[in-house]
């Protein structure tokens, strides 16, 4: 199933590269970025899985400032848009990888996000486990929604389904130690600390 998907996404994105590798403003980006700078610290490291083109990267640090792009690394699956990126952000670190097996250590990152992934991805609960175990402090989760039956999209019908908002919630809670806020269409997992006994 996951081989099939990765070809279907590589023929698609081959063919929509140039549309989405088109960075404009993006009124979506824009106030989901106003979301995350109440949640992104200076200091934070942040792991953009999907990153594409450099979406996020140009939104919180080139424009918010948010975190310093020696902070950031952008990952995905997709060499085109990684190249993409690399031109036009070179102060950042963009990687091919898999995001069902990432190749760093447990609570690497303070930040990770899914900004618009989860839609594209057969099992998303792999990629969710993954966040969980590199992440430190915040998962944060953009994606389409639906309260309904999980279906594809007419519009993007072999990549892409609606993701059912209490089903995915539903998963996020059996996860120990977290805390769960939505706003403006962001789903924020919060890791609690929990002191040493």
């Amino acid at each position: 199933m996951v081989r099939e998907w990765e070809q279907r996404w590589d023929d698609w994105s081959e063919d929509q590269f140039s549309a989405f590798a088109e960075l404009k403003v993006d009124t979506q980006v824009v106030s989901r970025t106003d979301t995350l700078a109440e949640i992104i610290g200076p200091e934070d490291h942040i792991l953009d899985i999907g990153c594409g083109a450099g979406r996020y990267h140009r939104s919180l640090v080139e424009q918010r400032k948010l975190a310093p792009a020696s902070n950031y690394i952008g990952l995905d699956r997709t060499r085109g848009m990684l190249d993409e990126a690399s031109a036009r952000y070179p102060e950042a670190f963009f990687c091919i990888g898999d995001a069902f097996n990432l190749p760093f250590s447990d609570s690497s990152f303070e930040i990770c996000l899914s900004m618009d992934v989860l839609q594209h991805i057969p099992d998303y609960r792999r990629l969710v486990e993954e966040m969980y175990r590199v992440c430190g402090k915040y998962m944060i989760f953009v994606t389409w929604w639906t309260h309904g039956e999980e279906e594809n999209r007419a519009d993007y019908p072999k990549i892409s389904k609606l993701i059912n908002f209490e089903r995915f919630v539903g998963f996020i809670k059996t996860f120990p130690n977290k805390k769960i806020l939505y706003k403006n269409e962001i789903i924020l997992v919060e890791k609690l600390l929990i002191p040493d006994a």
